[in-house]
């Protein structure tokens, strides 16, 4: 239960952000996208970019099928590019990490397919997808 009340805080945010960006108009959404925005630009003038990425499908079954039923199931990517050369004066450095959070249904269990139904499915779950850093340097460019 907890979990799924957290999904729906940040299913709110979320929207609040796109609907600004949409052109809402609704009390306080401007101001929620408006302080994301500084939050943004202050991370990034001291070498942290954030990317968020939310995707979210609905499926209904609504005739055929394993059984009727419908459900909802989303994805939220965080990426993080740290810029060494910012943050601790590594010149050429970068250091990347993107996680990845699933949540919600499994439509399959409505359609009963071999296949899957859905490109986002996946068992309920946090993980760390990717991690790198990379040092590209002029002396190194120069060999190569």
């Amino acid at each position: 239960m907890k979990r799924q009340a957290h999904s729906i805080v940040v299913s709110m945010v979320v929207v609040a952000l796109l609907s600004d960006a949409a052109g809402g108009s609704a009390e306080g959404i401007g101001s929620a996208a408006e302080t994301a925005q500084v939050i943004y630009q202050m991370l990034r003038d001291r070498g942290v970019t954030p990317a968020l990425i939310y995707d979210a499908e609905g499926f209904g079954d609504i005739a055929g099928g394993a059984r009727r039923g419908a459900t909802y199931l989303d994805n939220l990517s965080l990426q993080l590019t740290f810029d060494m050369q910012r943050l601790v004066g590594w010149p050429g450095a970068t250091i990347f990490l993107y996680g990845l959070g699933i949540h919600g249904g499994q439509p399959s269990d409505f359609a009963g397919d071999a296949q899957g139904v859905s490109s986002i499915a996946a068992p309920p779950k946090w993980t760390l997808v990717e991690r790198g850093s990379s040092r590209i340097s002029s002396e190194i460019d120069s060999r190569f």
